[in-house]
């Protein structure tokens, strides 16, 4: 048997990525257009996969993407929420 992969979950709009991450849709508009955010477009609205987006703030809270001194969005992702494995951030 063959197994069967789950479909990604899309996340279309400015609100719905912005309710994924925990921020403004009005800072995930200004993101998406600086391209800070693995996004892209459909018919004008910004689209992402939850999962696209869960392995950013991974990879923003280790260091290997952005948020760098002097960013605008230097305190995004949002702190680690308890329930996450902490050694997956500790570096």
């Amino acid at each position: 048997m063959s197994e069967r992969r789950a479909s990604p979950i899309l996340l279309r709009g400015a609100k719905a990525i912005a309710a994924h991450l925990q921020m403004s849709a009005r800072a995930v508009t200004a993101m998406h257009h600086q391209g800070a955010l693995p996004t892209f477009r459909v018919g004008g609205a910004p689209v992402a996969t939850a999962g696209a987006l869960d392995d950013w703030i991974v990879l923003t809270r280790t260091g290997v993407l952005g948020g760098g001194v002097g960013s605008k969005f230097t305190g995004w992702p949002p702190p680690v929420p308890p329930l996450c494995h902490p050694e997956i951030f500790s570096r």
